[in-house]
């Protein structure tokens, strides 16, 4: 008789656990139906923090998986190429057409264009100072530098690898950022205390707005209507309205030695490296506000975000000698690769393939091949 009671009590404890995840699983594709994601965090903590059958997990699952492709997660680096730069590669970007990359090289006064796929070098540039940064117009054609030691921006011809035009600007260039129609160019003036503004069509230089000390990092937001400057030698980012005259609208704490400065597709964040802090902060653009805060290795510089996931975010953590990257979604920092000395400067090729590294002290270019796997909730 008791051997009939138990057997009776599990029948209807499983058909009670049966039917709750029957239940849970439709009230999520009910969900998904209209549009409502907010259950997806939700059921996750449910397959962490539940006890069940692989038989019931395997219910949920069908569930639970993210609409569309399978997400991708990135898992590491792998060294494939190794490249002598000419001496103090300072800054590298990819081009606007994908292929190639543009390299600063401060102390011999050089740039190099190199093509990503070959990784020779198609195009050489002698310029007359250090070049630091660079930002391009005409899908490319023209390349922007600042000559640290010149004050001055030169423009370079890509197509043809000569100096078109230079332009002065304020004391010590750094950041050149080019506006998202444009029509603009901004230039933080370290030594000045000052972006000076120029009209990328008629190459003239229209105005310098007084900004925090030591200016550096640029950052336009995607409509083009403000541009944020990081000022390295305070705790703020200047806002600047770009349509009104391209004046400085408010001063935003972000904590000691703000960096370098980079902007979600969206414009709804801007990550900012905090070089003498050992940190990355999140700001959110909506209210202006410091959202999150991730340590990552010691004096972190370039910063760059995955352009096919931007879930991931690329230091170059210069005094640690490691490219660390972190998880812009927790605000972690989850692995780091050994580079050479000092890595300054940092791109990603469009497809999320491939990472570029900038080796300040020994003048060398790694690249690395970007390692993912999919992600599985189980």
């Amino acid at each position: 008789m008791k051997g009939t009671i138990l057997r009776i009590k599990r029948i209807l404890f499983l058909s009670t656990i049966i039917l709750l995840c029957y239940l849970v699983a439709f009230v999520i594709g009910e969900g998904r139906k209209n549009g409502i994601n907010k259950y997806q965090d939700r059921n996750k903590d449910v397959l962490n923090h539940t006890i069940l059958s692989s038989h019931f997990k395997q219910i949920l699952k069908c569930q639970l998986n993210y609409p569309g492709q399978p997400r991708k997660k990135v898992i590491g680096l792998k060294k494939i190429k190794e490249i002598r730069a000419p001496a103090g590669p300072k800054s590298l970007r990819i081009m606007p057409d994908g292929r190639h990359i543009f390299v600063n090289s401060f102390y011999a006064y050089k740039i190099a264009i190199i093509d990503a796929s070959t990784f020779k070098v198609v195009r050489a540039v002698k310029v007359y100072g250090n070049p630091v940064e660079v930002d391009f117009t005409k899908e490319g054609r023209l390349a922007w530098v600042s000559l640290y030691n010149k004050n001055k921006v030169v423009i370079i011809n890509t197509e043809k690898g000569i100096i078109f035009k230079d332009i002065r600007v304020g004391r010590t260039p750094k950041v050149v950022a080019t506006s998202p129609a444009q029509e603009w160019v901004y230039v933080s003036n370290w030594h000045s205390h000052t972006v000076s503004v120029i009209d990328a069509y008629n190459f003239i230089k229209v105005k310098d707005v007084h900004v925090g000390r030591v200016p550096r990092g640029i950052s336009f937001t995607p409509d083009g209507r403000y541009a944020y400057v990081a000022n390295m030698g305070g705790r703020t980012l200047s806002k600047i309205d770009v349509q009104n005259n391209h004046s400085v609208i408010k001063s935003i704490p972000v904590g000691f030695n703000p960096r370098h400065l980079v902007i979600t597709k969206d414009g709804r964040y801007i990550y900012v490296s905090n070089n003498q802090e050992n940190c990355v902060r999140k700001l959110d653009v909506v209210n202006d506000k410091v959202v999150g805060v991730a340590q990552v290795g010691s004096l972190p510089r370039t910063i760059v975000l995955l352009p096919n996931d931007e879930r991931y975010l690329f230091v170059c953590n210069y005094g640690s000698n490691n490219i660390g990257i972190v998880d812009t979604e927790r605000m972690r920092q989850f692995f780091t690769i050994k580079t050479s000395v000092h890595p300054i400067g940092v791109t990603v090729t469009p497809d999320g393939k491939y990472l570029w590294v900038s080796n300040y002290r020994t003048s060398l270019l790694y690249v690395y091949e970007i390692l993912y796997s999919d992600e599985s909730l189980f």
